[in-house]
């Protein structure tokens, strides 16, 4: 902890030497279950939580601190956990912004395990406090867990591992018609798995010595349109073997999306992206996601996705016949469930009804399309039918930039599942009440 602290001090003393104009902000929250319980539909088990401080998004705090001059800044999110004494730096980055020719090059490098995406296509609008599965229980790209097109947008990783040193440059040009932003990072196959006190140095090779690289490309039309396309790539991806087991197989992602600009009060992205795993097919995933001011005090949000598994690359190893069914990144019913293709969907609600008062609703489905066999006597077409999760709250803004969200969360498993499915007999429940607050100053 001493040593984080002062790194931060440093970097914050170094920068305000440096400029003229330096600027501290501070963004904490955290959140916590005051209720969760969770009951098997054959009634073989339940399970029930009273104040659990790490029930929601694993208890974890978020303090961010940065500071910006005229020309160098610096970043960080120190993380730490309530349910033990670990502090995690969840984010560092040193960067430089300057001008260059007609337009403004920005260079950083660092980490950044919440990653680094456009924020115009995840459409997170009215989130507010709300963090993962109860309003954005995927993010762009694949909707299941560490394939190559998992958060597709984020160009700081490519599901290797949750914390990977890297570096960014982009360069945007505005002309009168347009604005271009090219940019191109680079990351290490280098990562931090455990974060002991005061220790950071347990690190591990994940790629072999291979550098996980991408391009981005982003043109911006004025009212009219933005279009982002991208390319990742890694040819030693997590170590995957191809398909003779004599060397690695690699991993390319691409993506597309377009965010129309034409029409007042709504927010929208649509698009897509495919993975290659050892140069064949790995991975689809078509996205569509808006948020629309109805009114000046209703909008509406609405997250649209369905993905596609091709490839097996769970094992270590790849080929059509090794197809198996993957985990979904977030599920929001109270079982997992796996498959090779899916679906997700969820609407989410606003009404201000005054400066102190806003309501929330979010309602989210998750369909396991389709099943590869898994043991004997089950079909390939078996099905763990469908999860709901409602979640209704009321969020409380105390004074500008402090607030609280209080709901209750049902969330309901195995709705339409058969008998050869991991759900038998009846569905399963969820019922939680999760208290949410955040500060920025």
């Amino acid at each position: 902890m001493k040593k984080i602290v002062s790194a931060m001090a440093f970097g914050a003393l170094v920068l305000g030497a440096a400029s003229a104009d330096t600027k501290i902000n501070i963004n904490y929250r955290n959140g916590s279950e005051i209720y969760t319980g969770t009951f098997k539909g054959d009634n073989t088990d339940a399970s029930k939580t009273f104040l659990d401080q790490d029930g929601y998004n694993g208890g974890k705090d978020s303090m961010t601190l940065s500071a910006t001059g005229d020309i160098f800044y610096f970043g960080s999110i120190i993380q730490p956990t309530v349910s033990s004494d670990t502090i995690v730096l969840n984010k560092l980055e040193f960067g430089a912004k300057l001008p260059v020719g007609p337009g403004t090059l920005n260079a950083r490098g660092g980490w950044w395990r919440d990653g680094v995406a456009n924020g115009g296509i995840r459409v997170t609008t009215d989130a507010s406090n709300f963090e993962g599965v109860d309003w954005e229980g995927a993010k762009p790209g694949s909707i299941f867990n560490k394939r190559p097109n998992t958060f597709v947008i984020d160009m700081t990783n490519m599901q290797i591992s949750d914390t990977l040193i890297g570096g960014i440059a982009d360069y945007t040009l505005p002309t009168d018609a347009f604005t271009l932003k090219i940019l191109g990072s680079v990351m290490s196959d280098r990562a931090a798995q455990k974060y002991a006190k005061d220790d950071f140095s347990d690190t591990t090779q994940v790629c072999d010595g291979a550098y996980t690289w991408g391009v981005n490309a982003n043109i911006k039309v004025p009212s009219l349109i933005e279009v982002e396309a991208l390319v990742k790539g890694n040819p030693k991806w997590n170590g995957v073997k191809n398909e003779a087991g004599d060397g690695y197989a690699g991993a390319t992602a691409m993506a597309l999306y377009a965010m129309p600009l034409m029409v007042d009060g709504l927010k929208l992205a649509v698009g897509g992206s495919l993975a290659f795993v050892d140069g064949n097919l790995s991975d689809l995933a078509f996205d569509l996601r808006a948020n629309y001011k109805v009114t000046s005090a209703f909008s509406i949000t609405s997250y649209n996705n369905i993905s596609m598994i091709k490839e097996n690359i769970e094992s270590g190893k790849i080929g059509a016949d090794l197809l198996t069914n993957a985990a979904l990144a977030k599920a929001i019913g109270p079982t997992a469930v796996t498959g090779t293709s899916a679906l997700w969907n969820m609407l989410g609600f606003a009404y201000v009804v005054n400066p102190t008062i806003t309501a929330r609703l979010s309602v989210a489905q998750q369909t396991i399309l389709a099943c590869e066999e898994t043991a004997a006597d089950k079909g390939d077409d078996y099905k763990t039918g469908m999860a709901l999760r409602f979640t209704p709250a009321v969020e409380i803004t105390a004074v500008k930039g402090a607030s609280i969200i209080a709901g209750v969360t049902c969330a309901i498993s195995g709705i339409g599942a058969d008998e050869e499915s991991a759900i038998k007999e009846a569905a399963d429940w969820y019922w939680g009440i999760p208290v949410l607050f955040r500060v920025k100053m």
